[in-house]
């Protein structure tokens, strides 16, 4: 406030990461606009970024007067991919070995992803120490919009922190965190790992089915179809393979490689899923058409 008028605000202090004289397109200038904002204790707080970057800053800058801070103490590049929603800081808790206090804060963002973060409150270097993708069950899905997280909450009774989470669908959730000291990787890369080698699992058993399914000339209704083949062979491959225990997750799993990968299409082109049956046809996608003579790839 400014002094001798506690109903004015008076700016005694600009931050701004980029520099003055940067020129930047309309679409990259609008990546930059910061969407959340918490304090991180007394000495820190944390901006949220419509691109997804997170960056923490130290409060007094450097204590020049009327200064434009334009160095954050840390950013995180693409903590999240897309805008993040909102920041809320968690309670201060003390890791296990050193005794060092740490301070918690959650982000979540349109990417449908609730990010956990630690950081220790004499350098403020941030570890996620837990991860929740909202849209986990539906990421492989053509229907639908993909789930957003939009607003936190949380609630603190020791030793067990919970957070509320309203998303884009309507529904609102309660998360119960992990003890930050307790978690001896960073969580968000161990969740990104997961997601690539399980984007490789699916690209491997792509070009096994491309491998193994034969196309031939089919008629269906008087019609003739070329190069193609049925959906009850490739849910009975899947089966056989032990890709899938059931014919109705080999119908899921094929679905993924459909909407996923583009492995194939309906004869008809339209946005047919794969079905379970010999009447309905389906050809592989461009990409893969190419691709008849290379050998069996291995998980």
């Amino acid at each position: 406030f400014k002094r001798g008028s506690p109903k004015m605000w008076h700016c005694i202090r600009v931050f701004n990461w980029r520099q003055p004289l940067e020129l930047h397109k309309c679409k990259e200038s609008m990546q930059f606009g910061i969407t959340s904002l918490s304090f991180l204790g007394e000495k820190y707080f944390v901006s949220g970024a419509r691109g997804g970057d997170l960056r923490i800053w130290n409060v007094n800058g450097s204590g020049a007067k009327d200064e434009i801070v334009h160095n954050e103490l840390i950013g995180l590049s693409g903590a999240h991919s897309s805008e993040i929603t909102s920041i809320i800081t968690g309670r201060d808790v003390v890791e296990g070995s050193s005794k060092e206090k740490m301070m918690t804060f959650n982000t979540c963002g349109k990417d449908g992803m609730v990010l956990s973060f630690m950081v220790p409150a004499k350098r403020p270097i941030p570890r996620c120490f837990n991860v929740v993708n909202l849209g986990i069950a539906d990421r492989y899905t053509s229907d639908g919009d993909s789930i957003s997280a939009l607003s936190l909450g949380c609630h603190e009774k020791e030793p067990i922190t919970s957070l509320i989470v309203g998303s884009s669908c309507g529904g609102i959730k309660v998360l119960q965190q992990p003890y930050p000291s307790l978690v001896p990787q960073d969580a968000l890369l161990a969740y990104r790992q997961q997601i690539k080698e399980e984007s490789l699992t699916l690209q491997v058993i792509a070009e096994n089915v491309r491998s193994a399914i034969k196309c031939t000339n089919r008629k269906k209704n008087m019609q003739s179809y070329a190069d193609c083949f049925t959906g009850g062979e490739l849910v009975s491959y899947l089966v056989d393979e032990k890709h899938a225990a059931r014919r109705v997750d080999a119908v899921m799993l094929g679905c993924a490689l459909q909407t996923h990968l583009s492995l194939f299409h309906h004869v008809s082109k339209e946005c047919q899923l794969l079905q379970d049956d010999i009447r309905s046809f389906y050809r592989f996608g461009e990409q893969f058409k190419r691709r008849k003579s290379h050998k069996r790839a291995t998980l």
